[in-house]
């Protein structure tokens, strides 16, 4: 099984945890807050650190399928987890073109991560006797890898300018 029941237990587990933790706080401050509160900034630093888990779960597994079977699952947990945070950390909604073009780095790249998911199921369920499919979809794995890779670069570039951004103003 590529992505077992506990892990995405666990995922839905932090994810109605991250939304409690919202709408307290939103409850409690009498209006939502943002990214510039303190509760958004920890939100967000929470979410930059899972992302960076996720970066650093994913880098290491290379082109072996073999290897996607144990770090596979943790990569789309923490890379989702990081998504929702980023979220909440943004106060579900966006107050520029800046900051909706940087919530879709991180989106497009768990659509690409998601792509690669189902490339690699694919692969491995796939009839010995279909060497063309095989080969096809490994052309396929290849490119989705590549933008994957492109859009993480992206993500981290971003990441840093905005860390920056708020360290200058």
């Amino acid at each position: 099984m590529l992505f077992p029941l506990r892990h995405l237990i666990a995922l839905i587990f932090f994810i109605l945890l991250l939304t409690t933790y919202y709408f307290y706080f939103s409850w409690s401050l009498g209006d939502s807050y943002s990214g510039r509160t303190f509760q958004g900034r920890l939100l967000g630093v929470i979410g930059l650190l899972l992302l960076l888990a996720s970066f650093f779960s994913g880098a290491g597994r290379g082109q072996n399928l073999d290897n996607h079977l144990v770090r596979y699952p943790w990569h789309l947990l923490l890379g989702s987890l990081s998504i929702c945070f980023i979220l909440a950390h943004a106060g579900f909604h966006f107050g520029n073109l800046f900051a909706a073009l940087g919530f879709l780095f991180p989106l497009s790249l768990g659509l690409s991560g998601f792509l690669i998911f189902i490339v690699d199921y694919s692969n491995i369920h796939l009839v010995q006797d279909a060497q063309a499919s095989h080969a096809r979809l490994l052309r396929l794995r290849r490119r989705c890898v590549s933008i994957h890779a492109i859009l993480t670069a992206g993500l981290i570039a971003f990441v840093l300018i905005h860390i920056l951004s708020i360290v200058y103003y």
